[in-house]
């Protein structure tokens, strides 16, 4: 932020974080039926006054609906398939993002507010 040169919009926000998350998960080519799984759970944490990187998390999740990644899935993803099959299910991670929240004090002495590149990480992959 702050080699983009980002001015102003610090000195008005009412958070302290910024934790920008980018899911990735299970996905197969042209199937709009496809229940998606979350398999990778990276978030980074960013001081807004600071306008810098503090902190990050990143764990992969196993998926339990389709253990095996498609072709189509780990090359759109990256993730491949010993990460997701040496991981812990999603709430298991979930619960180790909310632990590394609390060892920051995040919502209950800083305030934040969980930002994402689209509508997808939230609408598709967490309900």
């Amino acid at each position: 932020l702050t080699a983009a040169n980002v001015k102003g919009a610090a000195d008005r926000t009412k958070y302290d974080y910024l934790i920008v998350i980018d899911y990735e998960a299970t996905c197969q080519e042209n199937n709009d039926n496809y229940i998606h799984e979350i398999i990778e759970f990276p978030a980074v944490l960013i001081d807004v006054q600071q306008k810098e990187i503090v902190g990050m998390f990143r764990e992969f999740c196993k998926p339990t609906l389709n253990p095996i990644l498609s072709n189509f899935c780990k090359s759109l993803t990256g993730v491949n398939q010993s990460e997701v099959d040496n991981a812990y299910e999603f709430p298991v991670v979930l619960e180790h993002f909310e632990q590394w929240m609390a060892e920051r004090k995040l919502g209950s002495e800083y305030t934040f507010v969980i930002v994402t590149d689209g509508p997808w990480d939230v609408s598709r992959f967490l309900c």
